[in-house]
Order: structure tokens, then sequence, then C-alpha cells
């Protein structure tokens, strides 16, 4: 929202809710038609080609490798705001963020991770109620720490991939199905899915950027200022991300 304006924004958020949504729905005809794939190289193998598939096994995966390069980069984030006192740098917070998801990476199914989901829907929650009321109600100087840069092509083609990315759960989709007890019920679980977090982002960006205008901070958990709500909100957002 700081980067590109309130209005290119808020037309990107709008624009990708649809988009994301069919394409997601599309996925759920994909499965109807082959039930028997999991992942986007079994579809492809079996409805175009072996090498086809090929193709839909190392796309799929490297998308993974780089998706899980980021989410450490988020947790090295947070467990840097538990150990702020310690002032770690970002590859030690890194390293012991990689060696807390060895626990919960033994789980092999989407099913066995139904308890834990629940505790990271909660944990994001709890995360984003701490920091809007504390983007709400402190200083704005302390708060709106942002620096504003003209938006160029970068810019903008940054803007609309993190509206784009903020959506994407797509390539978990056809494992998804194949887990679930009762498959019809995917099209709710997308449309009640999507609408949640178009509401959660819309909720958040319009808030900071009422709120910071284009000094709206890169990361929500800037707003907390050192002390033991930023350890709080470091610990939640571990949990979250492990």
């Amino acid at each position: 929202f700081s980067k590109v304006g309130m209005g290119f924004a808020l037309g990107s958020l709008i624009a990708c809710l649809p988009v994301n949504t069919y394409t997601s729905l599309l996925l759920g005809e994909v499965y109807k038609a082959v039930p028997e794939v999991v992942t986007y190289g079994d579809a492809l193998a079996r409805l175009i080609h072996p090498r086809a598939g090929t193709v839909g096994y190392w796309s799929l995966y490297v998308f993974f490798f780089f998706t899980a390069t980021n989410y450490v980069i988020c947790l090295s984030d947070s467990i840097q705001s538990v150990a702020y006192a310690l002032d770690w740098c970002r590859p030690l917070a890194a390293g012991v963020g990689c060696v807390l998801l060895i626990p919960t990476n033994q789980y092999r199914s989407l099913g066995a991770l139904g308890f834990l989901s629940f505790v990271s829907f909660a944990t994001i929650v709890a995360t984003l109620i701490i920091c809007v009321y504390m983007l709400l109600t402190t200083e704005a100087d302390k708060v709106c720490t942002g620096e504003y840069a003209a938006p160029d092509f970068y810019g903008y083609s940054s803007a609309i991939s993190g509206f784009v990315f903020a959506y994407a759960g797509q390539s978990m989709m056809l494992e998804l199905q194949s887990e679930m007890k009762d498959p019809r019920d995917f099209p709710k679980s997308v449309l009640s899915s999507f609408f949640t977090l178009f509401v959660v982002y819309m909720v958040v960006g319009i808030v900071s950027h009422a709120r910071c205008g284009a000094a709206s901070p890169g990361d929500l958990q800037l707003v907390v200022a050192k002390g033991p709500w930023k350890v709080v909100v470091g610990v939640l957002m571990t949990i979250h991300l492990t």
C-alpha cells in the first residue's frame, strides 16, 4: 500500500481475489477428472504426457524451495524479535529457525497437521491484533518508520507479485483434496479461505496506510517497540511459522 498507493494496491488486491479463486476451483475440476493425482507432476503426467509430469515435478519443487527461503527470512525476523536483547544477526537467527523446523517437518501428511494448523491460525490472528493495536495507539513517529520511494516499474511489479503470492495456495490444493474426507467440500474451503484472506489483507493494509501513509512500515512487527510485547509477538510468529 505504501509503495504504490491506496488505489493501485486495493485494485490489485481485489483483482487477485477472483483470479486465484478461479484457478483454485479449476484444480478442483482436475481432481474430479483424475482423483488419483496428488501433485502437479501427477496431474500433468496423467493428462498430458510423462515428460510434462517431469516438468511439473521440477517446477513445483523449485517453487517450494524459493518459497521456503522466503519463510526462513520471515522466521529469522521473528527469532530476532524474541532475542532482540542479544542482537543476533540474520544468519544466526535463520540457523536457529531451521533447527526449530526439524520436529514439525517430520509430519508427512496434511492430515497430521490438523491441530498445528489451528495453532498456526490462532497465533497469526493474535499477532495481527497486537500489532494493529500498537499501530493505532503508539505515537506515529515511532511506528511509521517506512521510507517513501517514488514507485517505478520494479515497484509496481513487485507489489503485484506480492499480492499474487499472498493469495497463493494452489501448489498444495491437489494434495489437500487427496486428504479431504469429502473432496466435494473443496469449493467451500476455497471460497471461505480466500474471502478470509481478502478481508484480513484489506483491513490491515487500509489501517496501516490510513495511519502512516507512505511511511507505513515494511513489516508489521516493526510497530512493536523493544520490550516484553516484542518478545510476545516474536514467539507467536515463530510458532506460526514453525
